[in-house]
């Protein structure tokens, strides 16, 4: 139903733009393929004239020249491709304690095969008296073995550096999960000290729960203490008070036993102010005592009584 709303303008526009797309692919493949293999290609040149050279000059079986062919290029593009991933490599380390790949074993085997190509290629020319013109084109055809090496290098080391596969990504994130499993334990080990925290903060709060505890019962303590010292000082003021008032009642009393030992026995009473005195100290009525006194006087003593 949508399709149907569309002009045939539009339509047409889509279709050149589909084409396009389809066009851009092709192209963007073709080239991807002429730049992965025609550096592969190339060594072919110098693996022909290494194989006419050995089995010209000097003599080579055919089976042999083709297997010496075969091996210097690969061993040619084994050595450039470790050598430009040593370099990479060692560019990607940030830290001075890291191990770096051997970078310069890598470039002495390049160099070496460099020598070994130009050696096998040009000199045994220049021995068979070919000119100089073709010395020279010799050797600088051999030096596309090198030029496709290098491409081969470098487009792998890209093709690992857009999957994330590459020496330098790979450390990183090496160094990465390192830095982060360092940041677990030293976060294991914060929350490890903050529960040791929480546990010696909640053992103080015990005690010191306790220590209000304690300080309560204390101040209860002293509050009994202090209640019972104050009843202590009534109490001992009561006792100073009858003490003063058991003096002057003995006074009094010495001053009446006088008076009465002038009285003959069977006229003798309880005197008014010994009542008093005692009524006041003992707390009692008068009459109370008046009516615990004999009749006939104050108690007799044994001798008064014969």
């Amino acid at each position: 139903m949508a399709n149907k709303n569309i002009s045939p303008d539009d339509k047409l526009l889509n279709f050149f733009q589909r084409a396009l797309d389809v066009n851009h692919a092709v192209y963007g493949l073709g080239i991807d393929v002429l730049a992965a293999y025609s550096p592969l290609l190339a060594t072919l040149i110098p693996a022909w004239m290494m194989f006419e050279n050995t089995s010209t000059h000097l003599g080579f079986p055919t089976w042999v020249a083709v297997i010496a062919a075969i091996v210097v290029e690969v061993l040619g593009i084994s050595a450039v491709h470790t050598t430009v991933s040593f370099w990479q490599f060692n560019n990607s380390l940030t830290r001075k304690g890291d191990v770096r790949s051997p970078f310069w074993i890598a470039l002495g085997t390049s160099v070496a095969y460099i020598v070994i190509v130009l050696i096998v290629n040009t000199v045994l020319d220049a021995a068979s008296k070919e000119t100089t013109v073709n010395v020279v084109a010799a050797g600088t055809l051999s030096l596309l073995s090198l030029v496709g090496a290098l491409i081969v290098a470098v487009r792998a080391q890209h093709s690992l550096r857009l999957t994330g596969q590459d020496p330098a990504t790979v450390q990183k994130h090496t160094e990465t999960e390192r830095e982060l499993r360092e940041a677990n334990t030293a976060l294991k080990q914060a929350n490890k000290q903050i529960a040791d925290l929480n546990t010696t903060n909640q053992n103080l709060t015990t005690e010191l729960t306790q220590l209000n505890t304690t300080n309560t019962d204390l101040n209860t303590t002293n509050q009994t203490l202090t209640t019972e010292l104050k009843r202590l000082n009534t109490e001992n003021q009561r006792l100073n008070n009858l003490t003063e008032k058991l003096s002057v009642y003995r006074t009094i009393f010495d001053s009446d036993r006088d008076a009465a030992e002038r009285v003959p026995v069977a006229h003798r009473t309880f005197p008014d102010a010994s009542q008093n005195a005692l009524s006041q100290i003992l707390n009692i009525p008068k009459a109370t005592l008046n009516a615990h006194w004999p009749q006939n006087g104050h108690h007799r003593t044994a001798t008064e009584q014969e």
